[in-house]
């Protein structure tokens, strides 16, 4: 991993380690929740739009449970690409920053 790419990595899991991050995705979760609401949905425009929001609002809610993957599979290519089972570091694989 470049150090821009760690760099990205480190600012991504420092904002998602704040209490503020939590706080989004509650609302993103809420928003969610009252959208998934199929009896609500009376025709097919109104379906595809109700389709599009609760993707969007997924996309957010999984945002972490993403990156977070994304960090672990370039730490294991690397590892794998140089011989060094990072993985058995006393980290554990974990994500910078506490998370």
């Amino acid at each position: 991993m470049n150090p821009q790419e760690q760099d990205r990595f480190d600012n991504i899991f420092e904002t998602m380690s704040t209490p503020g991050w939590k706080v989004i995705i509650a609302e993103f979760q809420e928003a969610h929740d009252l959208q998934n609401n199929l009896l609500a949905i009376s025709n097919k425009d109104d379906f595809l739009r109700a389709q599009g929001r609760l993707l969007t609002l997924q996309q957010f809610i999984n945002l972490e449970e993403q990156v977070k993957a994304g960090y672990d599979n370039l730490v294991e290519e690397e590892s794998s690409d140089t011989g060094v089972n990072l993985a058995d570091e006393d980290f554990e694989n974990e994500a910078p920053v506490g998370l």
